[in-house]
């Protein structure tokens, strides 16, 4: 009987070991794979081009797709992880969407509301960016743009 006791325990001790190894090893659950950004355009699925991180006093995120659409993120204060959130009237920090087409150029400043980008990790030793965003702009003329379901999970160990 001492012996399955002594069974018993070292196979505790080998499934509490790969636990707490296994659970060190796994990188965070992201569907779209490594290395990979998305977003939706008034509906419609984009797979942007290029993401640029610059971590400045004010911190800039600019996706870029097809240079077509571009999305810029201005972070006053950036502190890492945590919802950075934008309204009517900000000025810093702020949201701008470029749009060019081959019919006409528009430029969306103006947030209408649900306009955030929530960092949910950066590590700035390995340079994995991993946030979520969604924007809803207008122009001067009072044309908008529905940016949502945006995911970024990126390594950008270059921007720094």
């Amino acid at each position: 009987m001492n012996k399955s006791y002594h069974f018993f325990s070292a196979i505790g001790f080998i499934v509490v070991l790969s636990l707490i190894f296994g659970a060190r090893c796994r990188r965070p659950y992201n569907e779209l794979g490594p290395d990979s950004v998305f977003f939706k355009f008034n509906g419609k699925p984009v797979i942007p081009s290029d993401v640029h991180f610059r971590p400045d006093s004010l911190a800039m995120v600019h996706i870029n797709a097809f240079d077509s659409i571009h999305l810029y993120f201005y972070l006053k204060n950036y502190h890492g992880a945590g919802i950075y959130t934008f309204g009517p009237g900000d000025t810093i920090p702020y949201v701008d969407c470029a749009y060019y087409s081959r019919d006409f150029d528009n430029f969306y400043t103006i947030p209408q509301g649900d306009t955030y980008i929530n960092v949910l990790e950066h590590d700035t030793a390995s340079g994995l960016f991993h946030a979520v965003f969604e924007a809803r702009l207008a122009d001067s003329a009072g044309h908008s743009v529905k940016i949502t379901e945006g995911r970024i999970f990126i390594n950008v160990p270059y921007d720094y």
